[in-house]
């Protein structure tokens, strides 16, 4: 039996080809219509394997996030996976989309401490995850040439991307309070939760 893999605010690209497109507007690869704001998401208890929000929380803003949380793990099958893709709160990029909504708290950390057994947060919700892992995908350090689309084969890109951006990577995913004093142009996170069911 395959699994049931839900995307959550899919816009027209899914995660995962197999997976049912949820989101706002009917876009093409769009499975089911629903806002995501809602109190209530339109599937039953304890339906999918897999949840994937790829960069829909840093839209939310706080009570929203914290309902989404709660429907999240409700349709989460029990062990079921919750796959977040957002902007670290640290990036200049992520300060500059007018829709991103209380974004200071966008960090691996805050995800650490949603752990129901060792998150200092944990006991505030009645939802329970486990922090599986979380790591930056992509760190961009700002170089002005980054606006000018380039070759992957460019002497600039190369100098930028292997000599700058994936040691940073490496470091930043090493020791998370270091995209705080590199203040990079962009960071993207993946965290990985597990939902705990009794």
């Amino acid at each position: 039996m395959s699994k049931i893999i839900l995307d959550l605010g899919c816009g027209k690209n899914k995660y995962k080809e197999d997976a049912i497109g949820v989101d706002i507007l009917p876009l093409l690869n769009v499975d089911v219509v629903a806002d995501l704001r809602n109190k209530y998401l339109p599937f039953k208890d304890n339906i999918a394997d897999i949840v994937i929000a790829s960069h829909i929380i840093e839209h939310l803003n706080s009570d929203d996030r914290i309902n989404f949380f709660y429907e999240v793990y409700r349709i989460l099958k029990p062990n079921g996976q919750f796959i977040l893709r957002f902007p670290h709160s640290a990036a200049w990029r992520t300060k500059t989309d007018i829709q991103h909504k209380d974004i200071g708290n966008l960090t691996i950390k805050t995800f650490k401490n949603l752990d129901f057994e060792n998150g200092e947060h944990a006991h505030y919700f009645n939802f329970k995850f486990k922090f599986l892992e979380g790591h930056f995908y992509e760190l961009i350090i700002f170089i002005p040439m980054r606006n000018v689309r380039i070759s992957n084969k460019h002497p600039i890109w190369i100098i930028s991307n292997y000599l700058i951006d994936k040691p940073i990577k490496f470091l930043c995913n090493k020791f998370e309070s270091l995209v705080y004093f590199i203040k990079p142009y962009q960071a993207n996170v993946e965290v990985i939760l597990k939902g705990i069911k009794s």
